[in-house]
Order: C-alpha cells, then sequence, then structure tokens
C-alpha cells in the first residue's frame, strides 16, 4: 500500500507523547481504516481524516459513517464530525468500505495544528514514529 502521508518535522515537541488512543487513530488514518468507539455515551463509526491538536486537546475530523450522533442516527450520507479524542472510548481499527463527504467550501475548523491528513497533498508533521 502507497503511503498516503510525508513527514514535515514537527508539530509535536520531543517531550510531548500521543495518547494510545491518538496513535491508534494515527495508524487508522495511514491505513485508511474505519474507526467504531462510543463517544458521548453514542456509538460512532468513521472513517478518519484528519488528526492533530486544537488548544492543546487531540482532535479527530472524521467522516461518520454509521452509529448515532448526539440528536439522532447517522443519514445513509454520512455527515463529517470533530471529535476531541480524549471523549473517545472502545477504539477499535476495522477494514470496510473508505467514505468521504463531497467536497466542502469551507475549510475544517476541527483541527488547528495538523499531525495528519488523508489528503496526500495536505502538509502533514509529526515527529513521535
Amino acid at each position: 500500500m502507497a503511503s498516503i502521508c510525508h513527514a514535515n518535522a514537527a508539530s509535536l515537541t520531543a517531550g510531548d507523547v500521543p495518547s494510545r488512543l491518538y496513535r491508534s487513530c494515527f495508524d487508522a488514518i495511514r491505513h485508511k481504516q474505519q474507526l467504531a468507539f462510543v463517544y458521548e455515551g453514542k456509538p460512532r463509526v468513521v472513517c478518519p481524516h484528519v488528526l492533530g491538536h486544537a488548544k492543546g486537546v487531540e482532535r479527530l475530523f472524521a467522516y461518520q459513517i454509521g452509529g448515532e450522533t448526539s440528536k439522532s442516527p447517522v443519514g445513509s450520507e454520512g455527515e463529517w464530525r470533530c471529535f476531541g479524542v480524549p471523549g473517545i472510548s472502545k477504539l477499535v481499527a476495522r477494514s470496510g468500505p473508505w467514505r468521504t463527504g463531497s467536497s466542502h467550501k469551507q475549510r475544517q475548523q476541527c483541527v488547528e495544528d495538523v499531525d495528519i491528513d488523508v489528503n496526500p497533498h495536505a502538509k502533514q508533521k509529526f515527529s513521535w514514529l
């Protein structure tokens, strides 16, 4: 499988160590795997796209394709969602069809400091591999 990410030296400093959940999300993005987990008490199934930090919190921007949202079940088209990684539990990476939403007119606002983006043209930066 061709690599979908490129190293660009460091949003994380040498002393920063990502959480186990963060590393699992990172690997799922690299391998285009789905993630199933519980967030805010609701089961979620997502295709993870962008991982990094916002205001010092590990954040995941993903296309949710199954499970529930805080308000309702996910529609058949799927939905873009932002998740705080510390709020994720029962995380499982799995094989399955990779889905993404149609292009959007605005840049995502979930992740400020991006470590990995499934888009091969996005700038990548990570130092803890």
